[in-house]
């Protein structure tokens, strides 16, 4: 598991994770936002821990800016040969997804923030919209590109990325397994399997976003942003 070794408020001072990946158990996991991700890093964690600093990673010919979280399959393929590993990630629906990273903004990211608005500083907006406000709203389109920068200036992926672009190299998607989050017990059980691992998958930073008003025009909006993820997934 990678970890990055910047320190911050947020983080208590603890190392900050920022990736999975394990040379003892030979898997490589893409985090999509809002995936359960955090409750799939939280289980592997114990099989990854030759990988926790920066200095174990350049040792294991890693270069040393390699720490951002959320990388992509195209990424992790830049510094490792992934031919030699299991990849595997948690997809979604995007209506919900993008429910849950608006529920997250609100109810999570201001407690993983406190003491950074400098680097948050289009956070007080989005905790003043509803949803049709804020996925209707200039800052959610150019989101795509960028969503914010952190302490060091580095790009932080975007929110709104499609779920595909993770998973694709050269435009082809490339990862050995995805399993849905609709279907999340069954696809748990098959990366169990693959890893020869038995483990029950905790819930974390999760949120309940079922009560959350979307309109026509938003749908069409997220439904055309994700025109991709809804045919490559068949959502």
């Amino acid at each position: 598991m990678l970890y990055d070794r910047r320190k911050s408020k947020s983080c208590s001072g603890k190392e900050k994770l920022v990736a999975v990946i394990s040379h003892e158990k030979n898997f490589i996991f893409i985090h999509i936002p809002r995936c359960a991700g955090n409750s799939i890093e939280k289980v592997l964690e114990k099989w990854s821990k030759e990988l926790r600093s920066a200095s174990a990673l350049q040792r294991q010919g890693f270069r040393p800016n390699f720490s951002e979280r959320h990388f992509t399959l195209n990424q992790y393929a830049d510094e490792v040969d992934i031919s030699k590993f299991f990849s595997f990630a948690i997809v979604r629906h995007p209506l919900t997804r993008m429910r849950s990273i608006y529920k997250w903004g609100i109810e999570i990211m201001p407690k993983i923030i406190r003491g950074e608005s400098a680097n948050f500083k289009n956070h007080h907006t989005w905790k003043s919209k509803s949803f049709d406000e804020w996925v209707q709203s200039e800052e959610w389109m150019r989101s795509r590109q960028v969503i914010y920068k952190n302490k060091k200036g580095k790009i932080i992926p975007a929110f709104n990325k499609t779920q595909r672009e993770w998973l694709c190299i050269n435009n082809k998607i490339r990862i050995d397994y995805y399993g849905k989050f609709e279907d999340l017990n069954n696809s748990w059980g098959y990366i169990c399997n693959k890893l020869n691992i038995n483990e029950p998958l905790p819930f974390m930073h999760s949120t309940s976003n079922s009560n959350i008003d979307c309109s026509k025009k938003t749908q069409a909006i997220i439904e055309n942003h994700f025109k991709e993820d809804y045919e490559e997934f068949n959502y």
